[in-house]
C-alpha cells in the first residue's frame, strides 16, 4: 500500500525545488533568465512585427497621397537634355494669371498621349510632353485650365457637341467663354519634311508643344487681341508672310491681308501694317493711302513694320521712310570678316547685336542671325525729347564690312573673295532700326512706331525656330511693344536633335554623393546599430 504524503512533506519539496535543483537540476536563477529572455524576445518581436506593419501601411499611404497630390500638383524632375518637361517662366505666368475656366479639348484618344507608340521616337516624346504640360498648366492655374480627350472616331456622337467649331479628329480646341482657338496635333512639332519623306523617320524635330498650349491659352483668356494688316500686291515674300502669320498669330495677334493695289480700305481695328519684302515699288497713291492711315486723323497710335528684300529696288517706298521718319535703306550689304560672327562661315550670314530700346530689355545683349542684310542708316538722333527720333536695334561691330548690291549680283565674281569689301563711314553698322513719332492730343500722348529691317530672311521659320539666337524674341518683343499687347508671350521652340540624357558636372557630383556615398553609408550605420542591439537581446 502507498501512504499519501503529508502536507509538510509536499511543501518542503516545493521549497526545495524553488531554491535548489529543478527540471533536471537547472538552477532557479538560470530559469528566471530564460523566462526573461523569452519574454523580451516576444516583446521585441511583436514590436518589430508591429513596426513593419506600420511602415508598410505608411509607405502605402504615402504612395496613395503622393499619387493624388501629383495629379493635383504634378512634380517633374526633368533630366531631358532639351528640358521638354520644364515650363518657361512665361508659361508659368500665363497659367497663374488665368482667372476664367478654360478648356483644352483634344480630339484624339488619351492613350496616344499617355502611352504613345507611334513608331517615331521623337513623336512619342512630343505627345508625352503635351500630356505632362497640360497637367502642369492645370496645377499652376489652380484647376481653372482643364484638359479632356474626345475620340470622334470611337464616339462620333461627340461631334454634334462641338459642331459650331467645325473640329476634326487630331485637332485641339481651346475654349474660354465666347473666345476659342483651334490648333492641330501636327502644330506641336516641326521637322525636316524632305528627310522624312526619304527615310521614313522624322528628322530635325523641334517641339512646339509649349508654344501651342501657352499661346492659345493666352489668346482665349485675353481681353484684347491686336489686329495686324499684311500689305500685299507687290510680289511680296510668301515664305516670310507665312512665317509672320504663324509666329505672330501664335502669340495673341490677329493677322489679315490687304492688297494695297486695290480699292479695299484698311480695317479700322488694325494697329500695325506690315510690308513683307516687296519686289516691286509702291506708287505715290499707295504711299499716300499708307500715310493717311498712319496719321489716323491726327490721333496716330498706328504703326508700320517694313521688311526689306535685299535685292529689291523700291525707291518711292524707301524715300517715304527716309523723308517721313529718318530711316534710310541703303544699297549696301553687310558682310563679316570675323569668323566667330559668321553662321557656318558664310560672310553674309552674320550675327547682329541687340541694342537697348524700349522693347528689348528681356533680350538685351543677345544675338540675332541676319542672313544677307542691307545696311540701314538712321538720320534722326536718339533724343527722346524730340517729337521724332530714331533708335538702332540691331548693329554690327567694326569687323563688319560693306559690299554694294551690284557687286554681289555681278555674275563675273566667282566667289565671295572676289567681291570688294570696304569699311563703313561710321560704326556700328545698323541692320534694323525704328522711328518713334509722338505728340499730344486732348492731353493724351500718341505714338507711331515705324520699324525697318534690312533683312527679311531673319524672320522666316527656319531662323525663327533657332534657339541659339533671339530672332523670334526680337520680332515678338517689337510687336508686343508697339501694340501694347496685354498678353505678350514669347515662347521658344525646343529642338529634339539632342536626345541623349545628359548631366552637368554638378548633377553628376550630386547623384554620386547620393547613390554612391550617402545611401550606402546610411544603410551600413543602420545595419550595425540593429546588429549590436540584437546581440544583447
Amino acid at each position: 500500500s502507498v501512504e499519501p504524503a503529508d502536507a509538510n512533506s509536499v511543501e518542503s519539496e516545493v521549497l526545495e525545488d524553488e531554491t535548489g535543483d529543478f527540471d533536471g537540476g537547472a538552477p532557479a536563477d538560470a530559469q528566471n533568465k530564460k523566462i526573461k529572455r523569452d519574454t523580451r524576445r516576444l516583446r521585441y518581436g511583436g514590436m518589430a512585427t508591429a513596426l513593419t506593419a506600420v511602415v508598410v501601411a505608411v509607405v502605402i499611404l504615402v504612395n496613395v497621397v503622393a499619387g493624388i497630390l501629383n495629379d493635383r500638383f504634378p512634380f517633374n524632375f526633368d533630366l531631358t537634355a532639351e528640358k521638354l518637361f520644364t515650363l518657361s517662366s512665361e508659361s508659368k505666368t500665363v497659367a497663374k494669371s488665368v482667372k476664367k475656366d478654360t478648356e483644352i479639348v483634344v480630339f484624339a484618344e488619351e492613350s496616344i498621349f499617355t502611352s504613345p507608340n507611334s513608331g517615331q521616337e521623337d513623336l512619342n516624346k512630343i505627345f508625352k510632353q503635351f500630356h505632362e504640360t497640360t497637367k502642369q498648366l492645370e496645377s499652376l492655374s489652380g484647376g481653372r485650365i482643364k484638359t479632356k480627350y474626345v475620340d470622334l472616331v470611337g464616339d462620333p456622337t461627340q461631334a454634334t457637341k462641338y459642331a459650331k467649331y467645325e473640329v476634326n479628329q487630331g485637332e485641339i480646341l481651346f475654349i474660354c467663354g465666347n473666345r476659342w482657338q483651334k490648333a492641330n496635333t501636327m502644330d506641336l512639332l516641326s521637322f525636316n519634311e524632305e528627310a522624312y519623306n526619304y527615310y521614313g523617320q522624322l528628322t530635325d524635330v523641334v517641339s512646339k508643344v509649349e508654344n501651342v498650349l501657352t499661346i492659345n491659352v493666352a489668346m482665349v483668356t485675353s481681353d484684347k487681341t491686336p489686329h495686324l494688316t499684311v500689305l500685299t500686291g507687290h510680289d511680296e515674300d510668301g515664305e516670310l508672310i507665312n512665317s509672320l502669320k504663324e509666329s505672330l498669330g501664335n502669340n495673341n495677334f490677329k493677322l489679315e491681308d490687304l492688297n494695297i493695289t486695290g480699292s479695299a480700305e484698311f480695317n479700322d481695328e488694325s494697329v500695325v501694317a506690315i510690308i513683307p519684302a516687296p519686289s516691286t515699288d509702291y506708287t505715290q497713291n499707295e504711299i499716300d493711302r499708307l500715310r493717311k492711315w498712319l496719321s489716323n486723323d491726327g490721333k496716330f497710335n498706328r504703326h508700320l513694320a517694313v521688311f526689306v528684300d535685299y535685292k529689291a529696288d523700291c525707291p518711292e517706298l524707301y524715300k517715304f521712310l527716309n523723308v517721313e521718319y529718318g530711316v534710310e535703306v541703303t544699297d549696301n550689304l553687310v558682310f563679316e570678316s570675323d569668323a566667330n560672327r559668321m553662321f557656318n562661315y558664310y560672310p553674309h550670314y552674320i550675327f547682329g547685336d541687340i541694342e537697348e530700346s524700349d522693347f528689348t530689355g528681356d533680350i538685351l545683349d543677345e544675338k540675332v542671325l541676319m542672313p544677307v542684310v542691307r545696311q540701314i542708316l538712321t538720320n534722326k538722333e536718339n533724343d527722346t525729347n524730340s517729337s521724332l527720333f530714331n533708335v538702332d536695334v540691331i548693329t554690327f561691330p567694326e569687323s563688319s564690312k560693306l559690299v554694294s548690291i551690284a557687286q554681289l549680283l555681278d555674275e563675273s565674281n566667282e566667289s565671295y573673295d572676289d567681291i570688294k569689301k570696304v569699311d563703313a563711314k561710321e560704326y556700328p553698322v545698323i541692320g534694323l532700326a525704328y522711328a518713334n513719332k509722338w505728340g499730344y492730343q486732348d492731353n493724351e500722348r500718341y505714338n507711331t512706331y515705324v520699324m525697318v529691317s534690312g533683312c527679311s530672311a531673319a524672320f522666316i521659320s527656319d531662323f525663327l525656330s533657332l534657339t541659339m539666337v533671339e530672332n523670334e524674341g526680337l520680332l515678338l518683343s517689337a510687336f508686343n511693344g508697339f501694340t501694347g499687347n496685354e498678353s505678350p508671350v514669347t515662347i521658344s521652340s525646343k529642338s529634339l536633335q539632342k536626345t541623349m540624357l545628359e548631366f552637368t558636372t554638378g548633377q553628376q557630383n550630386t547623384f554620386f554623393m547620393i547613390f554612391v556615398a550617402i545611401i550606402p553609408i546610411a544603410l551600413i550605420i543602420t545595419c550595425l546599430a540593429v546588429f549590436i542591439r540584437r546581440r544583447r537581446l
